[in-house]
């Protein structure tokens, strides 16, 4: 048989042990062996790859496409590294499904990493993605770093663990997991998903073993002399007209800088300025005066340390100040905060200091996104820099005041209103979880703490984070500096808590607020003016129709003051809900219009998506249900574009709903199912306006399905939720 597939024995025989899977090419040729029939052919190649079924019956049995980075420059050496590796993993029929890359910092195990993942995957059909970690601290966020990876955010979620599972288990795929050294546990998070995915590899770097069961261990050393000098001459050849002729200077750099790639790679970028041999004599004596020694368990970074120093030595002093400022930012950042970062005289001097970080490789730049990045082993040698200057308690203080000022200019709802506005606190979680860090949980600055909380709470209660939120509160005290920030993070707080089903505490709540006097100062009256709507909220659960409208006749007078269309919009959609509840549809649909108008003129989709799902419970009441349907398909749509997910999976209830009062209690179920899903990956629970109906339609869903209800429910948790996909399982 191995003769005849055209691969070695010991394929054949692990093959049959059921220790690996064929890859696509040698299935196909075993289907042509056996004489597999051509109308089973596609099913027999995806059996023997392992692939499950998909759920929805509709698409490729593997749906993740490859996400690896296109290298700019040629790989250089490590052929015979490359060959072990391969024969190594499992996605080549190797014994190993978690390989660790490890060594010491600028040894080149990310480069190698993703240059081995290319070519198995390449050779292998097995696609590869990239997870970055350099900046996760913690392991509950490998999962959410690998979803994002794979392009299935999931957000800050309860059962994260289980969504993923189901993206990733349906056939091979090579996760390339990179710098898991400084999280704490995340050996168990990974060793997890390779006991559940079975058709899962992991190649990880780090600098340090993950100690996980099954783990290989592939220790990468330094370049040997001869690669390293390649190395050294291919990067300066692209900044010099002619080659480096003098290979023995060369290779003496190369033994200074220990054979590590990242630290040749910035001696290179140094020729246009300096001769060889002036270079050696600069890295000589950096390393001199920092004490380098010989690279060991203990010493590794002290070598990378000294070659960040002689690149970061041959800055001039501004650019030095700015390299040593922009190591509080994590995650990256934009020119103009690190402008807000930098003491002020240097400001202006912020652009052009970038671009020489840019040209010295200590700073990365994305074009698209303007955005800068620092190497980690650079960003935490600047910062080392920086504390050795006396400057971190300054910068970290300015650093949390350019977050709370960039999310306050923005409004409590400009940042979460509209998916292009989710940009701040998306693009800046980390930076905003290293500010919240700094003041409240390091108790440097409680007040900028709490101002950042009130500023960021409505952003990360619409983006499923309310009860992270939750855990923050403890820490910002109770006695805030100002008026507008209790108030607002009274008033977040309360719409969290009701979010989250504690309709009582959060009425306790938001009458701490209601009970003041409605404020003359625009921001006061604004967050008066969400913690009345949301009081009103309460008073709807709770049957208090009438204690609801006096709320609500309280935010329009409020309006008056802080002019912000976002609470009067509420209030409109509010007020269209009373109407509703009462049986007035016609001065329902009036109210939920005038929300409409407010929030196009606003430019808000997340409101106009918002008031379509309204206006589609007034259709469902009055028994107009194919426009209700159409409605709840179009809230649910526009709700997911504008990042407001908690919103759509409320509105999607309301869609199974419409199909049980329609009698399409099979599709009913299956809506009932995906929503459920999605519930539990938000880790939120449904809002409570929605809770009662939805129950009382599902039981009548039960009672008509029997027995096949539960199934039909299950179906429907693995279906997809686009647009595309609900419409088709409607049709």
């Amino acid at each position: 048989m191995a003769e005849l597939v055209g691969c070695a024995t010991v394929t054949i025989r692990k093959i049959e042990a059921d220790e690996r899977r064929p890859s696509k090419v040698m299935a196909m040729q075993f289907a042509k062996v056996l004489g597999i029939d051509a109308g089973d052919f596609d099913g027999f190649v995806a059996a023997a790859r392992g692939f499950r079924a998909p759920a929805t019956g509709v698409g490729a049995p593997h749906e993740i496409e490859a996400r690896l980075p296109v290298a700019l420059t040629r790989f250089v050496g490590r052929e015979g590294e490359l060959d072990e590796l391969e024969r190594t993993c499992s996605v080549a029929g190797g014994p190993a499904r978690l390989i660790t890359v490890i060594g010491p910092p600028g040894v080149g195990k990310t480069r190698f990493a993703l240059e081995a993942a290319s070519r198995l995957a390449g050779r292998y059909d097995t696609p590869a993605v990239l997870v970055q970690l350099a900046h996760r601290s913690a392991a509950e966020e490998i999962v959410p770093a690998v979803a994002a990876a794979l392009g299935a955010d999931l957000g800050d979620v309860r059962d994260e663990r289980t969504s993923l599972i189901a993206r990733i288990r349906t056939g091979p795929l090579l996760l390339v997991l990179d710098n898991l050294e400084q999280i704490q546990g995340a050996g168990q998070v990974v060793a997890d998903l390779l006991e559940t995915c079975d058709s899962l590899s992991c190649l990880v770097t780090s600098r340090r073993p993950l100690l996980a069961y099954g783990e290989h261990e592939f220790e990468l050393a330094p370049l040997t002399e001869p690669a390293a000098v390649q190395l050294f001459i291919d990067r300066s050849s692209a900044l010099l007209r002619n080659r480096i002729a003098d290979h023995d200077e060369v290779a003496a750099v190369c033994r200074l800088l220990d054979g590590l790639p990242l630290a040749i790679e910035l001696a290179a970028r140094r020729v246009r300025d300096h001769s060889v041999a002036e270079l050696r004599e600069r890295i000589d004596s950096s390393l001199s005066a920092l004490g380098s020694g010989p690279l060991d368990r203990d010493g590794r970074h002290a070598t990378m340390e000294a070659t960040v120093a002689w690149s970061h030595h041959l800055l001039d002093q501004a650019t030095q100040s700015v390299a040593r400022h922009a190591a509080v930012f994590r995650g990256g950042f934009t020119a103009d905060a690190l402008a807000a970062v930098v003491p002020a005289p240097l400001a202006a001097s912020v652009p052009a200091a970038l671009q020489l970080l840019a040209e010295s490789s200590l700073v990365g730049t994305d074009p698209v996104l303007q955005r800068h990045q620092m190497l980690e082993v650079v960003r935490s040698y600047a910062l080392d820099q920086l504390r050795e200057a006396g400057e971190d308690l300054n910068a970290s203080a300015r650093h949390a005041e350019w977050m709370v000022a960039a999310l306050e200019a923005a409004g409590p709802r400009g940042v979460s209103a509209d998916l292009p506005a989710h940009s701040l606190p998306l693009a800046e979680d980390a930076n905003i979880r290293a500010a919240l860090t700094w003041t409240l949980a390091d108790g440097h600055d409680l007040a900028s703490g709490r101002r950042l909380l009130a500023a960021i709470g409505m952003a990360w209660y619409m983006m499923g984070r309310g009860e992270e939120l939750l855990r923050w509160l403890p820490l910002a005290g109770s006695e805030p500096d100002d008026q507008a920030v209790a108030v607002g993070l009274a008033a977040v707080e309360g719409l969290v808590r009701w979010s989250l089903g504690e309709n009582d505490r959060a009425a306790e709540v938001l009458r701490g607020v209601t009970s003041l006097a409605d404020s003359a100062e625009p921001t006061v009256a604004r967050w008066q003016a969400e913690a009345a709507g949301m009081l009103a909220m309460t008073h709807i659960i709770s049957g208090d129709l009438t204690g609801a409208g006096e709320m609500l006749s309280r935010c329009c007078r409020l309006f008056d003051v802080h002019r912000d269309p976002m609470p009067l919009g509420l209030t409109y959609l509010r007020q269209g809900r009373i109407a509703l509840l009462e049986g007035s549809y016609a001065e329902a649909a009036e109210r939920i219009e005038a929300a409409t108008e407010v929030y196009r003129a606003a430019g808000s989709a997340w409101g106009v998506a918002n008031s379509v799902g309204s206006l589609a419970e007034v259709a469902l009441a009055e028994g107009r249900l194919p426009a209700a349907q159409e409605l709840f398909l179009c809230a649910v749509d526009g709700l997911v574009e504008a990042g407001a997910e908690p919103y759509a999976v409320f509105r999607l209830t309301g869609l199974a709903n419409t199909l049980t009062a329609a009698g399409r209690h099979r599709q009913a179920a299956l809506v009932a199912g995906i929503a459920e899903q999605w519930i539990d990956e938000l880790g939120v629970p449904l809002f409570p306006l929605g809770i009662a109906p939805y129950q009382r339609h599902r039981g009548w869903t039960a009672d008509a399905l029997g027995a096949e209800f539960a199934t039909t429910v299950e179906e429907g948790r693995a279906m997809a939720r686009t647009d595309a996909a609900l419409r088709h399982l409607l049709a």
